[in-house]
C-alpha cells in the first residue's frame, strides 16, 4: 500500500508541475497522404505509422473504422508497425493508424493518420489457389499455352462472358472486335493484349500501324487484310494483364472473316472511335488519355503511310507535340496528359489525315477533384491565456458543386449537439474553429475534420499545443533620467515553457538599429556572469554621455511569441565647457 501512496504522490506532483513539462502533442509523419497499396497473394505486409510528439506516443490501428481483432492481423503500440504474415483477400480493406500522447496528469491528444488501402492486386473472380507459375509455352491450368515476350508468367482460367462471336469485314475496310461489354472488377494496374487461339495455343497478336487496343481492350483496325482471318479453330481472344502480379486472364472467342477484294482501294480518312464517357472524366493530378481511331488506306510500301496520321489540337488551334506533360503514343492515335490541372478542362481535337482528305473527332475532357484545400487543417502552439484558430477550407475543382460544411472532431471524437459553447466557436459555415483561452493543463489536444463533395472527401489533421508565456523575472524601471557618473541599469532577465526556453532570444533596438546575438548598442555593457546589462557613465565624454539618450527596446522572442522592453533615458544637461575640460583631463 505505501508502493501506491507512493506512486500517487509522484503523479500528483508531475500533475502540478505542468509549467515545467515538456508537452508535445502528436503529429503524424507517415502516412500523411491516403494511398493503395498492392500486394500478392501471401506476400508480408508491414506498413508504418509513425508520429512525433512529447512524451512519445502510443499507436492504434483501426481496420474499415472498427477495432481490430484478428488473428491475421497484428501490430504495435510501441513502434506503429501494421503486420500481416500472409495476406488474403480475407485482410483486405481501409486502414487508420492514431497516435495518442498521455501527459503526466493523465490529459490525452490522439492524431490521424491518412487513411492506407490494402489490397490482393487481382482481377475479381480470380481463384489464388489455381494460379500456376509458367515460363514461355508453358500451359495454363493444362488447358492452353500462352506464347509471349514475358517470360515469367502467372495464369489462371478464362473469364467467358458471352458465347463465341462473328464478326466479317471487307478488305481495306474498318472492323472493330470488343473485348467484353462487362470487363470484370480488378485492383491495380492492367493492359489489354489480344491473342490468337489456335486449339490449346495462344498468339500473342501484337498491335501496329493498322491493329490498335483502346483502353476498353477493343481491337481496332483501321483498315483490315485477308491475313487478319480467323476462323474455324482459330479464334481471336481479348486478354487481361495484371502488371502486379503478371497474371493474363484470356477472354471471349471471336471469329473475323475478311473477304477479298483483290485490290483495296485508296479511300478518305473517317472517325471511327473516339474516347468518350468516363474514360472523359478524370481527377487533378491522374494522366487522362484520350484516343482516336480513323479509317482510311493509302497504297504505300511504308506500312506507316498506308494509315491517316493523326494529329492533336487543342480548343484554340493550337498543335500539341510530343513533350513535357503530353506524350503521343500508338502512331498518334493516344494523347496522354500526365497530371491532369484544372486548366486541362477543355475540348481536344484529334485529326486523321492522307492524301484524300481529313477528317477530324471533338473529346470535351472534364477534370474533376475531391475537395480542393484552400486552407488545410495544420497544427499550432499557442501561449496560454490566448486564443487558438484551426481552419479548414477547401474548394471544388472550377464548375464543381462547392463541397459540405467541415464535420469536425476532438481527439478523434465527433463535436455532436452538446459540447462547450464558450469554449470551441465555430465560424457560421464552420470553416474555421476557435478554441477560446487556452490552457496547458486542459486545451493540448488534436482536431480532425472531414469535408465532402460528390467526387469524394477529405481529412485533415491538425493539433494545438500550448506553452506557458515569456515571463520577465528581472526588469529595470521604465524611465531613468541620469546624470553624468550614473549607471544605467538595462538588466532584463526571462523564463519561459521549457519547450522553448533552449531558442528563446535577447536582442536590442536603439536609434532604429537592431543589434543582436552577442552585439549591444554603444556604450552598453553585458555581463555574461551576473547577466546584467548597464552603462556605466563615468568613463563616457560628455559628448558620448549626451548620445546615450533615448528609448532602449530590449526584445526577447522565441518562434511562438516576442516580448519588448522599453526603458526611456534621459540625460541631464552637461554644463557648458565641461566637455573642453574631459577631452584634456583623458589627453
Amino acid at each position: 500500500m505505501a508502493w501506491v501512496v507512493s506512486l500517487f504522490t509522484i503523479l500528483s506532483t508531475l500533475a502540478l508541475s505542468g509549467a515545467d513539462e515538456i508537452r508535445v502533442p502528436p503529429s503524424i509523419v507517415s502516412p500523411v497522404e491516403p494511398q493503395q497499396l498492392l500486394y500478392l497473394q501471401n506476400d508480408r505486409v508491414e506498413v508504418n505509422c509513425s508520429a512525433t510528439g512529447q512524451p512519445a506516443p502510443t499507436y492504434k490501428w483501426l481496420w474499415n473504422g472498427n477495432d481490430i481483432n484478428s488473428d491475421y492481423i497484428t501490430f504495435s503500440a510501441t513502434t506503429g508497425i501494421l503486420t500481416m504474415t500472409s495476406l488474403t483477400t480475407r485482410e483486405e480493406g481501409l486502414f487508420v493508424c492514431y497516435a495518442k500522447t498521455t501527459f503526466s496528469n493523465a490529459m490525452t491528444a490522439t492524431a490521424v493518420s491518412a487513411a492506407v488501402e490494402i489490397r490482393v492486386a487481382r482481377r475479381f473472380g480470380d481463384r489464388y489457389n489455381n494460379w500456376v507459375r509458367s515460363k514461355t509455352e508453358r500451359g495454363i491450368r493444362g488447358k492452353h499455352k500462352i506464347v509471349t515476350r514475358n517470360a515469367q508468367v502467372k495464369s489462371v482460367e478464362d473469364f467467358i462472358k458471352r458465347p463465341l462471336a462473328a464478326y466479317t469485314g471487307t478488305e481495306g475496310n474498318y472492323v472493330t472486335i470488343p473485348c467484353d461489354k462487362d470487363l470484370p472488377k480488378y485492383y491495380g494496374a492492367i493492359t489489354f493484349k489480344l491473342y490468337t487461339a489456335r486449339s490449346t495455343r495462344n498468339e500473342e497478336v501484337l498491335t501496329d500501324e493498322r491493329k490498335f487496343i483502346d483502353q476498353r481492350g477493343n481491337l481496332h483496325f483501321s483498315y483490315v487484310l485477308k491475313s487478319d482471318e480467323r476462323v474455324g479453330n482459330t479464334t481471336y481472344k481479348c486478354a487481361i494483364s495484371s502488371t502486379p502480379t503478371n497474371v493474363i486472364r484470356l477472354g471471349n472467342e471471336n471469329t473475323l472473316t475478311v473477304r477479298s477484294t483483290g485490290h483495296i482501294a485508296n479511300s478518305a480518312p473517317k472517325l471511327q472511335y473516339k474516347t468518350s464517357g468516363s474514360f472523359l472524366t478524370v481527377e487533378i493530378g491522374i494522366n487522362a488519355t484520350l484516343q482516336c481511331v480513323f479509317s482510311g488506306y493509302i497504297a504505300s510500301s511504308i506500312p506507316s503511310e498506308t494509315v491517316p496520321r493523326v494529329t492533336w489540337y487543342d480548343q484554340d488551334g493550337r498543335a500539341i507535340t510530343q513533350g513535357g506533360r503530353y506524350n503521343i503514343t500508338s502512331n498518334g492515335k493516344t494523347l496522354t496528359i500526365m497530371n491532369v490541372t484544372e486548366d486541362d478542362e477543355k475540348i481536344y481535337h484529334c485529326r486523321g489525315t492522307n492524301s484524300m482528305g481529313t477528317a477530324e473527332g471533338n473529346l470535351t475532357l472534364n477534370v474533376t477533384s475531391r475537395p480542393i484545400w484552400v486552407k488545410p487543417l495544420k497544427s499550432t502552439t499557442v501561449v496560454q491565456g490566448k486564443d487558438a484558430v484551426l481552419s479548414c477550407v477547401t474548394r471544388s475543382a472550377k464548375g464543381e458543386l462547392s463541397p459540405s460544411q467541415p464535420k469536425w472532431a476532438l481527439n478523434t471524437d465527433q463535436f455532436g449537439s452538446f459540447y462547450d459553447y464558450n469554449k470551441y466557436q465555430f465560424s457560421a459555415d464552420k470553416t474555421t474553429l476557435t478554441v477560446k483561452s487556452v490552457n496547458k493543463d486542459t486545451d493540448i489536444a488534436c482536431f480532425q475534420c472531414t469535408v465532402a463533395n460528390s467526387v469524394g472527401v477529405v481529412h485533415g489533421d491538425g493539433c494545438v499545443n500550448v506553452i506557458t508565456p515569456i515571463e520577465l523575472k528581472v526588469k529595470p524601471s521604465a524611465e531613468q533620467s541620469v546624470n553624468k557618473g550614473d549607471v544605467v541599469d538595462l538588466t532584463v532577465e526571462a523564463s519561459t515553457d521549457p519547450l522553448y526556453a533552449p531558442n528563446m532570444t535577447y536582442s536590442w533596438i536603439f536609434k532604429n538599429v537592431t543589434y543582436t546575438g552577442d552585439k549591444a548598442p554603444p556604450y552598453v555593457t553585458y555581463d555574461l556572469v551576473n547577466k546584467r546589462a548597464y552603462i556605466n557613465t563615468s568613463g563616457l565624454t560628455d559628448e558620448e554621455f549626451k548620445s546615450i539618450g533615448g528609448i532602449y527596446r530590449r526584445v526577447i522572442s522565441h518562434p511562438v511569441e516576442t516580448v519588448y522592453v522599453d526603458v526611456s533615458v534621459e540625460t541631464e544637461h552637461v554644463p557648458v565647457g565641461r566637455e573642453k575640460h574631459v577631452q584634456w583631463y583623458f589627453a
